[in-house]
């Protein structure tokens, strides 16, 4: 059994990638159906635009996960490697994340409302709540790099249990006598 993990990556990759094309397709087929050609009359310029767009974003998205997740096999039909993990944290979640917002805000805008389109905004805004707080570790760091000249006087950021052994590790000094 060996590269078992490997095969078992390879075949949930694979169902995954099938279960995203179907999605793809039963999606952009209802926003068409209804949309487009039940709709007409309401499909502007600016629709299509926002459409072609986030579809675009979302197939490009699509394709990305698709090329670094399929297995590649070797001549004899032995697998040479699985693949990226679909089921991975990280930029891989997030692409999945953004292309499920963006097949919700195409049932939603083609059954309910063009205003869910607003609904984009939350990408922006969960890389801001992200982003932001890292930004700020970073640049108080470089300020407490900066400031942090004086020995010791500064204790406000240390809890008062760290107060405690800085201030025993300083009288606790062992003296040598002679």
């Amino acid at each position: 059994m060996a590269n078992a993990s490997s095969k078992k990556i390879a075949a949930a990759n694979t169902k995954t990638l099938a279960n995203l094309q179907m999605g793809f397709l039963g999606v952009n087929a209802l926003y068409i159906a209804w949309r487009v050609i039940y709709h007409w009359a309401s499909f502007t310029k600016g629709i299509a635009f926002l459409y072609i767009v986030a579809t675009g974003i979302s197939v490009m998205l699509w394709n990305l996960l698709r090329s670094s997740s399929t297995p590649r096999f070797a001549a004899d039909g032995s697998l040479v490697s699985s693949g990226e993990d679909l089921n991975a944290e990280g930029l891989t979640a997030y692409c999945f994340d953004i292309i499920y917002i963006t097949w919700f805000i195409a049932v939603t805008t083609a059954l309910l409302s063009d205003k869910f389109w607003y609904t984009y905004l939350l990408i922006p805004g969960y890389a801001a709540f992200k982003l932001v707080p890292m930004a700020m570790g970073y640049l108080g760091s470089m300020q407490g790099a900066a400031g942090g000249a004086e020995d010791g006087k500064n204790n406000a950021g240390m809890s008062k249990r760290q107060q405690k052994m800085e201030k025993r590790s300083k009288s606790n000094k062992v003296k040598y006598v002679r």
